[in-house]
C-alpha cells in the first residue's frame, strides 16, 4: 500500500496521531520545512486531545478543531511524492555544529514558540538543531524522552521565570544543567528570584540580564538573545 493511501486509511478511521507519524517520518530525513509543519500539526493534535480528555473543551468545538487538523494533514497528501524523491537529508550535529536542549515551564509556552522562530536562522546557517518537550510523540515515555534529549545536547537554554522556579520537573532539569559540562545559558523571562539559585553565576540573556517581558519590544529582546547566541556559537568554532 502506497504511503500516500496509509495516510488517507488512517485519517478515515479516526487514527490522526498515526497520520501525523508517517508524515513525521518521512519529512524528517528529507524535508525539514515539511518536518517542522507535521511537528506543529502534532504539538496541537496532542493539546487538542488532552483537552478533549480533561473534559476542558465541548464535543462540537473538539470535532471542528479535529476535522481541521485531518483537513490540513490530507492537504499535504500532494507533497509526498516529490519528498519520497529528495535525498535524505543530514539532520546529525557534526564537529562545527550544535544541539541545543531548551528547558522552560508550559506556561512560558507562548514565549518558547517566538523564542524558537528567532532561532530559526541559526538552525539553517549555524548547524544549529534544538529540542523542545512538543517533540515527545503520543505513547512515548516523555521522562525518558526528557532524559535522552538531554544527554544529546550541548546546549541547554533554561527560561526562567517565576513558574519555572516553582516547578519541582524544571528544578530539576536545571540541576542536571549545572552539573553537566554543557553550555548553559539562563534566559530571563520575567522578574523571579533567579539570582538565588543555581543559575546564579552563570551570564544570563537577554543584555544585563534584563527580562524578556520588560523590553518595550519583545522582539527586540529575542532578537538580542538570538544575536548572543550566534556569537557564543562562532566565537568557539
Amino acid at each position: 500500500m502506497k504511503l500516500s493511501e496509509r495516510i488517507q486509511g488512517f485519517i478515515a478511521t479516526n487514527k490522526t496521531a498515526d497520520a501525523i507519524q508517517e508524515y513525521l517520518n518521512l519529512f524528517k530525513e528529507k524535508d525539514k520545512d515539511l518536518y517542522t509543519e507535521s511537528l506543529l500539526y502534532s504539538s496541537r493534535f496532542k493539546k487538542l486531545s488532552q483537552e478533549n480528555r480533561m473534559g476542558l473543551i465541548e464535543y462540537a468545538q473538539f470535532n471542528m478543531q479535529l476535522n481541521q487538523i485531518n483537513f490540513a494533514l490530507l492537504s499535504l497528501l500532494d507533497q509526498i511524492e516529490d519528498v519520497e524523491l529528495k535525498p535524505k537529508v543530514n539532520d546529525t550535529v557534526d564537529g562545527s555544529g550544535y544541539s541545543i536542549f531548551i528547558s522552560y515551564a508550559h506556561e512560558d509556552s507562548a514565549y518558547m514558540e517566538r523564542l524558537s522562530i528567532h532561532l530559526e536562522p541559526l538552525k539553517k546557517y549555524e548547524k544549529v538543531t534544538s529540542w523542545i518537550d512538543t517533540l515527545i510523540m503520543p505513547g512515548d515515555n516523555w521522562d525518558a524522552s526528557i532524559k535522552s534529549a538531554f544527554a544529546s545536547a550541548n546546549i541547554v537554554l533554561i527560561l526562567v521565570s517565576a513558574d519555572y522556579l516553582s516547578s519541582t520537573y524544571c528544578n530539576m532539569e536545571m540541576q542536571w544543567a549545572v552539573d553537566s559540562n554543557k553550555i548553559v545559558v539562563p534566559i530571563i523571562l520575567e522578574p523571579c528570584s533567579w539570582d538565588v539559585t543555581a543559575l546564579q553565576t552563570l551570564q544570563a540573556l537577554p543584555t544585563g540580564a534584563k527580562p524578556v517581558s520588560l523590553w518595550d519590544n519583545r522582539e527586540e529582546a529575542f532578537a538580542d538573545i538570538t544575536s548572543k547566541l550566534r556569537g557564543l556559537l562562532t566565537g568557539r568554532r
